[in-house]
């Protein structure tokens, strides 16, 4: 009877021990799509500059593509890209930056270890002159002898170089200052100055001011800005499956604008705090393709003539700008678009 007892015994532990592997089998059966389906987040430091220039980003942004393809992005908002790439990306704040290129390109001639991913917006009729019309301008020639103001050493200054010299008129013929770019609108509204040179969303943010005061100055053609992507080797080199991320949401970005321009128009517009009327009239003339190309050096090189010419730079030395340009993580998920030779 003892025996039987303990042979009973020891069946029904071993039944329970059965019992107890095979539920944790099944439940670590059950974990394993869930743990298959998890997908590795990297996270980013990125600092946006608040410009139409940054319009893929906004778009990403907004339709969640960092998110999906397993980026969580850390945004901190500047008011120009010279200001994100100065005091955020240089001062160790950021990993990634996007700024238009004159400060990229004046940034060049000294040794800050930086490199150009790519460029995603290009328009030649993105920056304005904005002026007073009771301080007797009407036309561009009239700025000779006003008070003209703009951010130094950025894309800004160098669409009123240019537009100056389109109109004949030296730069010691009128009065320049510079400023912050949010400081320009209350300049303009206060008198302090007669005009200023730059983009949305301060131009309309002066035309708000001055409703019935102002006149608008442009000139298509006149200078095709590029605004790129920044970043550095290292942290390239150390989280490149972050970097590959953040541009592949860019691409996604892109197909989204080109599918949906409405709606990608309004979720720029909204997030500059601009109406989708100051967008939809240039919207033609505005591209936004990720890309890396050859045509690029030439600007670089344009801008930084200007700016050895102007004084804005101590070495009169133009940089390699083929060694600031990085092609490989774009070209390991969009080949096509790059066609640099390096």
């Amino acid at each position: 009877m003892r025996d039987l007892k303990h042979i009973w015994v020891c069946r029904t532990a071993a039944s329970i021990i059965l019992l107890t592997a095979l539920t944790m089998l099944l439940a670590a059966c059950d974990s394993k799509p869930e743990q298959a389906g998890e997908k590795e987040i990297y996270s980013l430091r990125l600092a946006l500059a608040m410009q139409p220039g940054s319009a893929l980003v906004m778009v990403a942004e907004n339709q969640g593509f960092f998110e999906q393809n397993g980026l969580r992005l850390e945004i901190s908002e500047h008011p120009s890209g010279k200001r994100a790439l100065h005091d955020s990306f240089f001062a160790g704040k950021s990993d990634i930056v996007i700024s238009a290129d004159v400060p990229v390109a004046l940034a060049s001639f000294t040794e800050i270890p930086f490199v150009i991913l790519g460029s995603i917006f290009s328009a030649n009729n993105i920056n304005r002159l904005i002026a007073r019309t009771d301080a007797a301008i009407s036309t561009p020639t009239d700025l000779k002898g006003k008070k003209i103001a703009t951010q130094k050493a950025s894309a800004v200054h160098f669409f009123l170089h240019l537009f100056l010299v389109e109109h004949g008129i030296h730069e010691k013929e009128l009065e320049l200052s510079f400023f912050k770019a949010e400081q320009l609108p209350d300049k303009l509204a206060s008198g302090a100055i007669d005009a200023f040179s730059m983009r949305e969303p301060y131009i309309s943010l002066a035309r708000d001011k001055l409703p019935d005061e102002h006149i608008v100055f442009e000139k298509p053609g006149l200078y095709q800005q590029r605004d790129v992507v920044i970043s550095n080797r290292d942290f390239i080199k150390n989280h490149p499956s972050a970097v590959r991320l953040f541009l592949k949401s860019l691409l996604d970005a892109e197909i989204y604008v080109q599918n949906n321009p409405k709606a990608a128009i309004n979720i720029i517009s909204k997030r500059l705090g601009v109406t989708p009327s100051s967008l939809e009239k240039n919207w033609p003339e505005i591209s936004m393709e990720v890309s890396l190309d050859q045509s690029m050096l030439l600007v670089l090189e344009d801008i930084s003539r200007w700016a050895i010419h102007g004084g804005l730079v101590e070495n009169r030395s133009l940089p390699d700008f083929l060694k600031r340009m990085h092609g490989q993580a774009l070209k390991e998920i969009s080949p096509d678009a790059v066609t640099i030779i390096q």
